[in-house]
């Protein structure tokens, strides 16, 4: 997993959590936890992260990942404000994210391995997003979504209509503006 995204999750926690929970996660969990932004790290540390993070928080690990995603959005486009150059809105985000920021990701980063997204119109300022990840971060891509829509403007409601965690092939989540 790129480290940009430890940065971002270490970025939200300390700004909503407290300056100190960042480094006491990682020592619960005997992690280093220099992460630089192009670097490669196992999944199971972030992974051990939002685990030692949920039993300080009381929160179970999607809501940790969920509130990162919401957070770190915001966090994300400030460390590559590239990838989203002249996105306006977040249906244009959403359309974007297979065909033009994940190659993007890829050409910076060419052992980035970004989930796959297909965006399914459905009626005007609703998408069914279909998430494919062997990593299993569709709380974190859906948080990510929420950030997005809040960054535009234009808050939304997401639901998960299904779970790969929960058996299904990928997960799909519901997007509404404004719901």
């Amino acid at each position: 997993m790129k480290g940009v995204l430890f940065n971002v999750a270490e970025d939200v926690v300390d700004e909503t959590v407290s300056d100190a929970a960042w480094d006491q996660a990682l020592g619960h969990c005997c992690l280093a936890g220099v992460y630089t932004s192009l670097g490669d790290y196992p999944d199971e540390e972030l992974a051990a992260i939002v685990a030692a993070l949920s039993e300080r928080t009381g929160t179970s690990p999607a809501q940790v990942l969920h509130h990162v995603g919401v957070h770190g959005y915001r966090h994300l486009v400030a460390r590559q404000p590239d990838l989203v150059e002249g996105i306006t809105d977040l249906g244009s985000l959403l359309h974007h994210l297979e065909h033009v920021i994940h190659p993007e990701v890829a050409k910076l980063q060419p052992a980035a391995e970004p989930p796959s997204f297909t965006v399914t119109d459905l009626v005007p300022g609703t998408w069914m997003v279909d998430y494919r990840s062997r990593r299993h971060l569709c709380h974190l891509a859906e948080g990510l979504i929420s950030g997005a829509a809040n960054g535009f403007g234009t808050p939304c409601s997401t639901a998960q209509t299904s779970c790969a965690q929960l058996g299904a092939d990928h997960c799909s989540i519901l997007v509404t503006v404004g719901g």
